[in-house]
């Protein structure tokens, strides 16, 4: 079996693992191929293509009541934008979900900056860590109009907010 086939499994039993509350799954890993060999621990993974539709994947995270923590890779600006805000949004509206890491996102590119803003930071009172590791931000994405400080005060039970070898832009 090819690696492209071994991850769609992946996904494939990832998706069904969330759809049926699976109470073994605590860590859902959002990624590209190459970034998921190196995860560290066994989490639920789904593997991100170009242009995927991550539509069925944010009804299963809405619905999910185990996972208590999202990993969010580099490539999520390779989805589509609509499916994209969809995701982040559902994850906003988890109750069990209180822990975010964005891993190796370009916050430069298109609206994903404005995207996590909005959609999943916004007035999201689930929220207890946020962790932006190895991420290229503009400072307009933060500190602009509608951008992630501004969103940040509506987190009224984020504890931490880490941003580690990050890149912030003018």
């Amino acid at each position: 079996m090819n690696h492209n086939n071994i991850w769609q499994h992946e996904s494939e039993s990832t998706l069904r693992r969330l759809e049926e509350n699976d109470p073994s799954l605590k860590v859902l890993a959002v990624t590209l191929a190459d970034l998921a060999n190196h995860l560290e621990c066994r989490v639920g993974v789904f593997v991100l293509s170009e242009d995927v539709d991550l539509t069925r994947l944010s009804s299963a995270v809405e619905r999910c009541t185990n996972v208590s923590i999202v990993l969010i890779d580099g490539g999520i600006e390779d989805a589509t934008p609509q499916s994209r805000a969809t995701f982040f949004e559902r994850v906003k509206q988890n109750p069990h979900i209180s822990y975010v890491r964005l891993f190796a996102c370009n916050f430069s590119v298109g609206e994903i900056g404005r995207e996590v803003a909005s959609s999943m930071l916004e007035d999201n009172t689930n929220l207890r860590d946020l962790l932006l590791e190895s991420c290229t931000i503009s400072a307009s994405d933060v500190l602009g109009e509608g951008g992630m400080m501004s969103s940040l005060s509506g987190c009224s039970n984020l504890e931490s907010l880490e941003i580690q070898q990050s890149n912030l832009n003018d």
